[in-house]
């Protein structure tokens, strides 16, 4: 059962108080003309912005310019996404740094620099005086696609972390897929990547490294799946690379983005090399779920983690019918009952 999101957000912003954190001051909303972003100051998503959402959102995530409307897809209701980054090992063992609104805040993190235009925006950010951490979000070789360019470093004179693990990074959001956002259709894949320690489909859990990866809401843990719902779902990937050498870096690059049909979302995702990847499109059980909001794809992805590229034959299985007639309306039952509980 997850935490009352009004409660958890209260309790984050008493654990700055605490902490004595400065407030945020920096963010940005940046567009490629059919992806818009809203980035916060320290690299997560979800930004205040615009009511032009199909459902009347103001905050922005990650929005898809189509037709003359937005659609949103991580901001409706909880504002959960985010990041972490941390060290397993050695004198600094235990040290880690999140960024989100709702998934357990801004803690551990330093505010270094925040700059954007139009269509970028680049954070920098240090965790306990080790570790700095850079997201570089730009347009990517595919209109369909922003890319978020992660630079990891390490600021000490000695090895940082332990092992082939050493250095930790966990990414996680819930969908939220406008026409029909807390009931969508979830598709993940590449789960044997070498870099990949875990993955659920559980976008509520805390953006800490080190946090719980959940049960798996309406999918497995740590397996690949494909067309799982209807439900509530989100995306959490826990990666762990190897330990860092005095004052070397870790880069690997992620993309988030949208497209008309599963399709073209697949075709993009494979122009940019993506390497693990979860897609998610509105339930097409529900009334205000068309056709064509039915075949439209949300995604986020990750490049240079230890997995094989998404080769351009690769197609995803989409029996929503079958789905449906299966235990589908049961998971859109109990994430009501979740949203209602909550």
């Amino acid at each position: 059962m997850h935490v009352n999101v009004r409660f958890r957000t209260l309790a984050c912003a008493l654990g700055f108080v605490a902490l004595g954190m400065a407030q945020l001051h920096g963010q940005a909303i940046i567009s490629n003309g059919t992806i818009k972003l809203g980035v916060r100051e320290f690299g997560s998503l979800n930004t205040p912005g615009d009511v032009n959402s199909v459902q009347d959102e103001t905050v922005v995530g990650v929005r898809f310019l189509t037709g003359g409307k937005e659609y949103e897809s991580t901001a409706d209701g909880c504002k959960c996404e985010g990041w972490g980054a941390g060290v397993a090992g050695g004198t600094s063992d235990g040290v880690f740094g999140q960024s989100s609104v709702d998934n357990g805040g801004d803690v551990g993190v330093t505010g270094q620099s925040f700059a954007s235009t139009a269509t970028t925006a680049t954070s920098v950010v240090t965790i306990g005086g080790v570790m700095r951490v850079t997201h570089e979000y730009l347009p990517s070789s595919s209109p369909n696609l922003y890319e978020v360019k992660v630079t990891i470093e390490n600021l000490t004179g000695s090895e940082l972390g332990v092992g082939a693990h050493g250095i930790r990074y966990r990414r996680v959001m819930d969908w939220d897929i406008e026409p029909t956002a807390f009931s969508e259709f979830v598709t993940l894949h590449g789960t044997g990547a070498t870099n990949l320690l875990h993955t659920s489909d559980d976008g509520f859990e805390d953006a800490s490294p080190f946090a719980s990866f959940g049960s798996g809401l309406c999918a497995p843990i740590d397996a690949d799946f494909a067309n799982q719902g209807p439900c509530d779902h989100g995306a959490l990937f826990d990666f762990g690379f190897p330990a860092l050498a005095a004052h070397d870096s870790r880069v690997f690059e992620t993309f988030y983005g949208a497209a008309a049909t599963n399709t073209d979302m697949l075709a993009a995702l494979s122009a940019v090399g993506a390497e693990v990847f979860t897609t998610a499109h509105c339930n097409p059980a529900l009334d205000a779920c068309t056709a064509g909001d039915a075949n439209r794809t949300f995604a986020y992805g990750f490049k240079g983690v230890g997995g094989t590229p998404l080769p351009p034959s690769t197609t995803t299985p989409e029996p929503i019918s079958m789905v449906l007639m299966g235990t589908g309306l049961v998971g859109l039952a109990a994430a009501r009952r979740r949203r209602q509980q909550g």
